[in-house]
């Protein structure tokens, strides 16, 4: 939920930080793909990150499309397509991503699968990306110096 306190110009910077990090993301998914299609030989279940990350991209690609239609042109904080475009772009990447972990440890590919529902878990309380909520930034504590 916004609060009413929040300038336009506020909510853009987070907009913008969160389409920062959105398109990061892509990047690293698309570089993850290009490694994964290049040692696809090297591990048996190669064939499943390819193809969840080839699942994933073009949600990522439409999801930081829609970020700038949607709010900017429209004047909407949220739609159900940008959430879509959201879950459909996560989703298979990380799920590639804990299958690629799980060829080299299993428990370190257990530990990634429940540290992300643990934030994912986590987000529903404090968001930490306003992009999506159209939330604002959870509290923060001040500044302590020290001597």
């Amino acid at each position: 939920m916004e609060s009413d306190s929040e300038s336009p110009s506020e909510r853009n910077e987070f907009r913008e930080r969160g389409m920062k990090l959105a398109g990061g993301y892509l990047a690293f998914v698309a570089a993850l793909l290009v490694a994964a299609i290049a040692k696809s030989n090297d591990y048996r279940l190669a064939w499943v990150v390819i193809s969840l990350l080839a699942v994933s991209l073009p949600s990522l690609v439409a999801l930081i499309l829609i970020d700038f239609v949607v709010p900017v042109r429209q004047g909407r904080p949220t739609n159900a397509m940008r959430g879509l475009a959201c879950g459909l772009g996560f989703s298979p990447s990380l799920a590639a991503i804990a299958v690629l972990v799980g060829h080299f440890s299993v428990i370190a590919a257990a530990l990634f699968v429940l540290l992300t529902l643990y934030c994912r878990r986590r987000r529903k309380t404090e968001p930490f990306w306003p992009v999506l909520d159209g939330a604002s930034d959870p509290p923060r504590a001040p500044l302590v110096r020290m001597r």
